[in-house]
């Protein structure tokens, strides 16, 4: 029954154009001029931030990027991730790397970021994940997981399940996240949003 009427929902938002997803992401990233550190922190140091704007280190792609929120229609808050600095050669300073957009939980963002080089060197296919902030400026990315559910008529195979039953323990080793680590403005000048 549930499925059903989710079905019909999402025919009827098709249908009457609504659209389901708070922000549209291009296909492929955009290369803005005008992106390395020195012009964007001149920029950026003329007017008010807001607390997830400014520079940000991700150490895990050795790359520097610039956050900023671009024009919305009224929605929840939208932020442009422009690549700064980059050890990867083939990504230019000026890609857009990918977008981030506040969700209804305080501490939580969607994030959108691209995860293929084309052959053109655009950045494309954009992967959406959520990040967590927290106070002392820090964004945790959190990756998306795969998961199975698997159903199993247990009557069928009962009397031959437990003599063919094994148990294997396997040890989960802890993971760090990876993330981005605000490094301009820092200290009295930076205005970090406190969820």
């Amino acid at each position: 029954m549930r499925f059903a009427a989710s079905i019909i929902l999402s025919a009827a938002f098709l249908l009457l154009g609504f659209d389901v997803s708070a922000f549209e992401v291009p296909e492929r990233s955009e290369t803005l001029a005008g992106y390395d550190r020195v012009s964007v922190e001149k920029r950026m140091s003329a007017r008010r931030l807001g607390g997830l704007e400014g520079l940000w280190v991700y150490p895990e792609e050795r790359m520097t990027f610039a956050v900023e929120q671009i024009p919305d229609d009224g929605g929840l808050p939208v932020y442009r991730i422009v690549v700064t600095d980059s050890e990867n050669v083939a990504i230019d300073c000026g890609s857009v790397a990918g977008y981030m957009q506040e969700s209804a939980d305080p501490k939580k963002l969607r994030l959108w970021f691209y995860s293929l080089v084309d052959a053109r060197h655009c950045l494309a296919k954009p992967v959406e994940c959520v990040a967590t902030v927290t106070a002392d400026g820090v964004i945790a990315i959190q990756r998306p997981k795969l998961k199975f559910r698997v159903s199993v008529n247990l009557t069928r195979f009962l009397p031959s399940l437990f003599g063919g039953l094994r148990i294997y323990p396997r040890m989960e080793k802890e993971s760090i996240e990876p993330g981005m680590r605000k490094v301009w403005p820092v200290g009295d000048e930076a205005v970090f949003v406190v969820f």
